[in-house]
């Protein structure tokens, strides 16, 4: 399956939408998506509800929807322009019945539902707010009972690779999470990982540290950059907490 097939419908150059469709998104875009992915496989045909804190352009959602037509979903952004984009892929992808979209900052955010949702997503989020706890309880009275949490973060590794000047130009406010660290956030809402695992290992790593630290300015060669730092996509062989920039865990209610 192709990750991020669908960001092709917005190139206007028709060699480069042509390659965007077979590539799919970035590197590090497929790594950090593929434990999602292959979490809810074993969830198809169910009906379900998601609200996903700093969904980005919608990337999580449609991805997801490829595995299951049955999800409706609700995602938050502070990035207006990024909400703009998920919206016209909604659009595009007619998933737009299903999809709701919102440019609100989650620190301030009221999220006042009437739903219960199923799954919170928290993919690449944690690591952007100074006080990850009162997002938390925030979010509390919109679960159910058996509300899970997917969550994932940087590690303390990901700065050495991605760099300090990427590490601020996303907007983190913290270096990375330990698993001990989402342990002990979690339990603020008496929540206990039951299921983790470390992406973006030695290989793959490597390939991150060329795709953002090495510039390309002329267009055709970034593609060939791409090209030649695919088979990274699938080098997680060898990994580890030491090793690690990426951790993936599932969080369910501590009874």
């Amino acid at each position: 399956m192709v990750v991020g097939d669908y960001y092709s419908y917005k190139i206007n150059n028709r060699f480069k939408r042509k390659f965007y469709s077979f590539m799919g998104s970035d590197l590090h875009s497929y790594i950090r998506i593929n434990p999602l992915i292959k979490y809810f496989e074993g969830l198809k045909n169910l009906n379900i509800k998601i609200l996903e804190i700093g969904c980005g352009n919608g990337i999580n959602a449609f991805e997801l929807y490829k595995l299951n037509g049955n999800i409706e979903y609700w995602g938050f952004d502070l990035n207006c322009n990024s909400i703009k984009n998920a919206q016209s892929w909604s659009n595009f992808l007619g998933y737009d019945k299903h999809t709701h979209f919102y440019c609100e900052d989650a620190t301030k955010a009221s999220f006042k539902f009437n739903e219960k949702f199923d799954f919170i997503l928290l993919i690449d989020f944690l690591e952007h707010v100074k006080n990850p706890e009162e997002i938390l309880l925030k979010i509390s009275p919109l679960l159910n009972k058996n509300s899970i949490f997917i969550v994932s973060v940087p590690t303390p590794n990901y700065k050495k690779i991605f760099g300090e000047d990427f590490h601020h130009k996303v907007g983190h406010v913290k270096d990375g999470y330990t698993l001990k660290e989402i342990e002990n956030l979690f339990e603020t809402i008496n929540y206990k990982v039951v299921d983790f695992s470390y992406n973006t290992g030695l290989f793959s790593k490597i390939g991150c540290f060329f795709y953002y630290r090495v510039t390309v300015k002329n267009a055709y060669l970034d593609l060939m950059k791409v090209i030649l730092l695919t088979p990274f996509r699938y080098l997680d062989i060898i990994n580890s907490e030491k090793i690690s920039c990426t951790l993936f865990a599932v969080l369910v209610k501590n009874d």
